[in-house]
């Protein structure tokens, strides 16, 4: 009889989990299946299963993510400012929720402009996100 109880959590949690994906799948703009792929790629980093990135785990998404082939392409300092507006909350770990909401924000436009353009156009939200790295740098003052 318990075993009644455990399929009857596991609906009612995967039904959450699907009406979640419909809610932010309307909030982006895109269809379910495209919000599936997003919860696929939340699910890879979630090493340890536990339904949250953590830090250690955002560290080890965020340099697959750009593609970096070593630990120092990635400044520290840019991995905490990734940290800081993706974890919302600010509780140490992140959430579908807050995961899709960045993920849709940096990489959903991935495809057509690149990760690296989308991080740097969100300093300036004002610049339109369709202009490329070289017009950034023309407007970023070089160091």
């Amino acid at each position: 009889r318990s075993h009644m109880f455990k399929i009857e959590a596991h609906k009612t949690k995967s039904l959450e989990g699907d009406e979640l994906t419909m809610e932010l799948a309307k909030k982006h703009g895109c269809s379910y299946t495209d919000l599936t792929k997003v919860r696929l790629k939340f699910d890879s980093y979630d090493l340890d299963k536990s339904g949250l990135i953590d830090f250690l785990e955002f560290e080890h998404m965020i340099h697959q993510l750009l593609h970096c082939s070593t630990r120092s392409d990635l400044p520290k300092n840019r991995i905490l400012r990734f940290w800081h507006e993706i974890d919302r909350d600010q509780n140490g770990s992140v959430d579908f929720q807050e995961f899709t909401d960045w993920y849709m924000k940096y990489f959903a436009t991935a495809k057509q402009d690149g990760p690296i353009e989308a991080f740097y156009a969100s300093f300036m939200p004002d610049f339109q996100r369709s202009h490329t790295l070289e017009a950034l740098q023309e407007v970023i003052p070089a160091h």
